[in-house]
């Protein structure tokens, strides 16, 4: 599935505890992914999302206040690499909804540059 410019190559869904981590893994093109997710609060009063790579295939996602609203988005596609495999640019957008203590956060991975038609 193409959305925009970008290939839609994982999606998923979680539910994740306000004071927890969740860690998923995926296989795009023979590569291993492993993404962390974490809340993170601060005293700011809009949600944003920051992240770093802990190795070359791993990224740890922080979602900034993301718990404090009843739903909250990417407001564009992060970029967040390259595919060692393929030299292709890695995509996320994440978008969660708030239920009760707990956020179901609703993932997609995206591949850019050229694909199969």
């Amino acid at each position: 599935m193409i959305i925009n410019d970008k290939e839609l190559v994982h999606s998923t869904f979680f539910i994740m505890k306000h004071n927890a981590e969740t860690s998923i893994r995926t296989s795009l093109d023979g590569w291993l992914l492993d993404l962390t997710f974490e809340f993170i609060e601060n005293s700011e009063n809009y949600s944003s999302v920051k992240w770093f790579a802990k190795s070359q295939s791993h990224a740890h996602i922080e979602l900034v206040n993301w718990h404090k609203f009843t739903n909250a988005a990417t407001l564009e596609p992060i970029h967040l690499g390259t595919i060692d495999t393929t030299n292709r640019e890695l995509y996320l957008v994440a978008y969660s909804h708030k239920i009760g203590d707990s956020c179901k956060v609703d993932l997609q991975i995206l591949k850019g540059g050229t694909y199969a038609q």
